[in-house]
């Protein structure tokens, strides 16, 4: 059984399709023609522009599926894999934010050549440029796009190779035609879109559930309901983990990906090589106002997407270990007769 599109699915789609190419097509009429107006939009983003771009940046089809399918393996903690990157995105706000909006540059490879000087600066700044612009953004694209895939063959009958050519031909559309500020402002749709649905998700889900109910105590005679009382007993019926191992915001010591020392490495010094920021976050630094701006936008983008962000997704991961049980034994590698029945999940909401 394949899950269906409403009407109003479907326009919300079209409309945000159409909403990109006029927004691309709207700066494509206004815009200047220097390389600093198509890459940086002549730097005059406000600060929460800029930091909710850069929140939208890091929320792709892709994120909110990793984050559920760490929530189910390995727990909530188990996103300590990435809410590592707080001390990173901290350290690029309160020392580096400034300085890079302070540059003048319009990439993160064009600062090679203000730091250094010689072939040897312009050798780094090419490899730099090749490493991280071709095979570290082909890898990015690629996961990213993988993401859409799954989600679009889980509602429409349609070819991988079609997905990638239309999510391909819109977004370059809309970034040719308008530059930066068109990929900003769509990205101010995209986030407003993106963190309603999940949050629309969440409570829609945590509801069909009966709330988020309470844990059970035998001890103290008290039942257990709603999603977290389900929790209990999905937990129970998978018996390799307790209900803390899931819900404990920090990993204990028999967790399966994050043992003592890989977190404590993750914490010490995982980070470093996002200390200054990204190519992503250091474009959006480059199109602030001001240095405070710049600051300002790091700040916002360093709260929402560790901090405010992530909670529809964990609620929803939850409730998928419930929905999706992760029960003792194989899972069975066929289907035989009618001893088995595969169906998508379906929540009465």
């Amino acid at each position: 059984m394949r899950p269906t599109l409403s009407f109003l699915d479907l326009a919300i789609i079209a409309g945000y399709v159409v909403f990109a190419l006029a927004i691309g097509g709207w700066f494509a009429r206004t815009k200047k023609k220097e390389v600093e107006s198509f890459f940086v939009g002549d730097r005059s983003l406000p600060w929460w522009l800029a930091g909710t771009s850069m929140v939208a940046t890091t929320f792709a089809a892709d994120t909110p599926l990793a984050v559920t399918g760490i929530v189910a393996a390995d727990g909530i903690s188990g996103n300590w894999i990435w809410w590592s990157w707080a001390i990173a995105h901290l350290t690029a706000t309160f020392f580096f934010a400034r300085l890079w909006r302070r540059s003048g540059v319009i990439t993160d490879a064009e600062i090679t050549e203000l730091r250094y000087s010689g072939r040897a600066a312009a050798a780094l700044r090419g490899v730099k440029a090749f490493y991280f612009g071709i095979f570290i953004n082909c890898l990015t694209m690629a996961w990213v796009m993988a993401a859409m895939i799954k989600i679009a063959r889980a509602f429409f009958d349609v070819e991988p190779g079609w997905v990638v050519a239309g999510c391909v031909v819109v977004s370059v559309a809309y970034t040719l035609m308008g530059g930066f500020r068109s990929v900003v402002i769509t990205d101010l749709a995209q986030f407003a879109l993106g963190m309603g649905g999940a949050v629309l998700l969440a409570v829609l889900v945590v509801q069909s559930m009966g709330g988020v109910g309470q844990i059970p105590d035998p001890g103290a005679a008290i039942e257990g309901s709603g999603l977290l009382g389900s929790l209990s007993a999905a937990v129970d019926a998978e018996g390799a983990r307790s209900l803390e191992d899931v819900l404990g915001l920090l990993p204990p010591a028999n967790h399966p990906t994050l043992p003592p020392i890989y977190f404590a490495i993750l914490l010490l010094a995982g980070w470093w090589r996002y200390a200054e920021g990204t190519g992503y976050l250091v474009q959006r630094f480059a199109a602030c106002r001001n240095e405070a701006h710049a600051q300002g936008a790091s700040l916002w983008f360093a709260v929402a997407h560790n901090a405010l962000r992530p909670w529809p997704w964990l609620l929803v991961g939850l409730a998928a270990l419930v929905v999706y049980p992760r029960l003792p034994g194989e899972a069975p590698t066929r289907l035989e007769g009618s001893a088995l029945t595969a169906r998508p999940a379906v929540l009465d909401v």
